[in-house]
């Protein structure tokens, strides 16, 4: 008899506790979960904000909302695609030979190919006082000196911001930036393979 009450009140405990235990457990406010908010975790802390430097998942999640790449995947499709982000259109492939004249992808003079990118001209930067010029056109806080910076602590301390166009030279800079062996680029050396002209670059820019 005793143990028969016994289990039902075991039982009772354990099915309220399991009842409940969204709510005293849940590490986010109720609002929170009331919206249309998806929660995920991390199995990493990020490292690396810098997508020069960056290899890993989680940091992306952060990376991919600050820099758009040309191109992304669109994983909704099957077999999943790869389509334009920033470009108006997937890229146009050149064939050239070794003088750089064109020729057929199958041709056996086939030296290297060139990829022409078209960039979306309303892809705009967010915000940012890096970008603000004065009524000349020259840049506000390109060269400030120590007492200036002294009285910064974030970029919401300058009164100034602007914006501009994604320029194709944002790109290139890029490239220019992983090229730095001193930031440690971990896919630099598979890259290299690819790009013409990024090894003696990388060399060149690594003696600076």
């Amino acid at each position: 008899m005793f143990s028969d009450i016994f289990k039902g009140v075991l039982l009772y405990m354990m099915t309220t506790v399991l009842l409940f235990a969204s709510v005293w457990n849940s590490p986010y406010e109720d609002e929170a979960i009331r919206r249309n908010t998806l929660f995920t975790v991390f199995t990493s802390p990020p490292k690396h904000l810098d997508p020069v430097r960056s290899y890993n998942a989680n940091e992306w999640v952060f990376l991919g909302q600050i820099y758009e790449p040309p191109l992304q995947y669109n994983y909704l499709k099957r077999p999943y695609t790869l389509e334009p982000l920033t470009l108006t259109k997937m890229p146009e492939v050149i064939y050239l030979d070794a003088n750089g004249t064109q020729v057929s992808g199958d041709d056996t003079r086939l030296a290297y190919t060139l990829y022409r990118f078209t960039l979306c001209q309303d892809v705009r930067y967010q915000e940012h006082p890096a970008f603000a010029k004065d009524d000349k056109g020259m840049l506000l806080y390109h060269d400030l000196d120590a007492k200036m910076l002294s009285e910064i602590d974030s970029v919401n301390d300058f009164p100034k911001k602007a914006s501009r166009v994604l320029k194709a030279e944002d790109y290139v800079y890029a490239l220019k930036r992983m090229a730095v062996r001193q930031y440690h680029s971990p896919i630099l050396d598979t890259m290299q393979q690819y790009i013409v002209g990024l090894l003696a670059f990388s060399k060149e820019i690594t003696k600076v």
